[in-house]
């Protein structure tokens, strides 16, 4: 989906506020909400090759594709068929220790930091490795002139209720009292967030980070639709002991 597109989605979904948004209003929800659906998800996927040189033990997989990999967003990696496990650094590490004149073609690599993966065992000859990844969001100034140019590297299918309910539900919340349209499209739109985790999951090596923005704003409305949907409850809870 084109920012363009997404923006219209937004503001019609909004259509419920009396109020009206702006475009550098409209992306900073849409940041703050994909970013946050994208690190809670994993719904987002990448894929790159780098080269690996014979008689390697270590290699950096940074590449203009791989620039934001950190180990929390690589999810597995392949030397064409054949899938190269993850384990732990210090695994490696004591592996190629143990058996520093073992050569082949690695069946594990682990992270030292950010990039830089060591592989056992040693490389006997060069190699294609295949890195698959969670992509940050794609990044954008808040009111950018060419929307049109712009695409969000989320699929349709996974972005289109985030942006209707979500971003929407973030943009108007608190603006309009007593109106319960935001507290519903929240409480919808996180829902749909548990049940896309669960289609998402692959296996990875640790929990994705959470944006500290991102998540102190969709937290901090989350507690305020819990604290909503609770006085709800109590009303109608009032108004049947009253009608008993």
């Amino acid at each position: 989906m084109l920012l363009d597109r997404a923006r219209l989605e937004v503001k019609s979904g909004a259509l419920r506020s009396q109020d009206v948004y702006d475009d550098i209003q409209v992306d900073r929800a849409l940041q703050i909400v994909l970013d946050d659906l994208i690190n809670y998800t994993g719904c987002t996927y990448g894929t790159d090759t780098v080269a690996i040189g014979s008689s390697t033990t270590s290699q950096n997989l940074a590449t203009s594709a791989l620039a934001d990999l950190m180990p929390g967003y690589f999810t597995h990696a392949r030397i064409g068929n054949d899938l190269v496990k993850k384990v732990d650094y210090q695994w490696v590490r004591r592996r190629l220790a143990a058996y520093p004149n073992v050569t082949g073609k690695p069946t594990h690599m682990a992270f030292e930091i950010d990039q830089l993966a060591w592989f056992y065992p040693k490389t006997d000859a060069s190699y294609t490795l295949s890195v698959t990844w969670h992509p940050d969001l794609v990044s954008w100034v808040p009111g950018a002139a060419n929307p049109g140019e712009i695409t969000i590297n989320i699929s349709d299918r996974f972005l289109k209720r985030a942006v209707w309910e979500g971003c929407a539900a973030m943009l108007v919340y608190g603006e309009a009292t007593g109106n319960p349209w935001p507290v519903t499209a929240w409480n919808r739109y996180t829902q749909f967030r548990e049940e896309l985790k669960q289609q998402c999951q692959v296996e990875s090596g640790s929990p994705r980070p959470r944006s500290y923005v991102a998540s102190a704003f969709v937290d901090k409305l989350t507690q305020s639709v819990v604290q909503a949907n609770d006085a709800r409850k109590g009303d109608r809870t009032q108004r049947q002991l009253a009608a008993s």
